[in-house]
């Protein structure tokens, strides 16, 4: 229930992100941000995996390994929590990367993952008045269900923007983006597409992202993509496999989650309405 849609111009991700002082890169749907390879514990539970770059973590800190965020926790203690994991691994809260892409610290934690009944009815409430795929049914929330307790164990880097297109364009040597000048010149007429959100990828375009993002940083890719097929310049299928790499990759869905919802129990980070404020 937790998502963020795309925007036409970098937004704020209103969940943890937010309450750390930062912003979420969203790409697809998915964030694009970075996780630390902490000394300790098994990677996040999930099923996606998110364009992260992976700075290695000074050596082991003096100080005690810093309490997980249990969920539900509000800003004040976020923000502690994150200037602890960055004291103990010795890694700064901000980072930047040659791009100019900025990213966050967000600190490890625990959370109650998917959706319960309420969320599920406030969702086909909030959506009853729209028609086709903006309609939200009960019958979407089937994966998102039972609800579950799942813990990150590691701290990982988030994207303070969403991936603009101007970015995309730097690592991949094209823009695919359908809300840009040159495909929808009629409605963006005037405006600076450079800094409008990345659209128009597949999920293998975002993992190829990943990698050639990891090769301009001197990181070693996290995907070996194999039997690609191209269509209309994008990547249609392609076999990819999960290396054990330090560079940028997709966050999982656990991950994902776990950013959007911010230490909030609720249906939205905001509460159990969808009103736009």
């Amino acid at each position: 229930m937790q998502n963020a849609g795309v925007a036409n111009r970098p937004v704020e991700l209103r969940g943890l992100a937010m309450k750390l002082g930062t912003i979420a890169v969203c790409l697809i749907g998915l964030l694009i941000g970075n996780e630390l390879r902490a000394q300790e514990g098994p990677k996040a539970v999930g099923v996606r995996s998110s364009a992260v770059f992976e700075p290695i973590a000074a050596a082991p800190s003096s100080n005690p390994r810093p309490d997980l965020l249990i969920a539900p926790f509000s800003a004040n203690v976020a923000s502690a929590r994150q200037v602890d994991w960055s004291r103990y691994l010795g890694t700064p809260v901000d980072a930047q990367n040659t791009l100019g892409m900025k990213l966050k610290l967000i600190p490890a934690g625990e959370f109650l993952m998917g959706s319960n009944d309420a969320d599920v009815a406030a969702a086909v409430r909030a959506t009853k008045h729209l028609t086709g795929l903006g309609q939200f049914k009960a019958e979407d929330a089937a994966a998102e269900q039972p609800r579950h307790r799942v813990r990150i164990t590691r701290p990982f880097y988030l994207g303070v923007y969403e991936v603009t297109q101007q970015e995309w364009q730097t690592v991949m040597g094209s823009n695919p983006s359908y809300f840009s000048s040159r495909n929808y010149s009629e409605r963006v007429s005037g405006q600076d597409t450079r800094r409008f959100p990345v659209d128009y990828v597949s999920w293998y375009d975002a993992v190829e992202f990943c990698n050639k993002l990891s090769e301009r940083e001197g990181k070693t890719p996290c995907y070996r993509l194999s039997s690609i097929e191209h269509q209309d310049g994008r990547i249609k299928s392609a076999s990819v496999s999960i290396l054990d790499g330090l560079g940028y990759r997709l966050p999982t869905e656990a991950e994902w989650e776990y950013a959007c919802r911010a230490g909030s129990t609720s249906a939205f980070h905001f509460g159990n309405v969808l009103n736009g404020t």
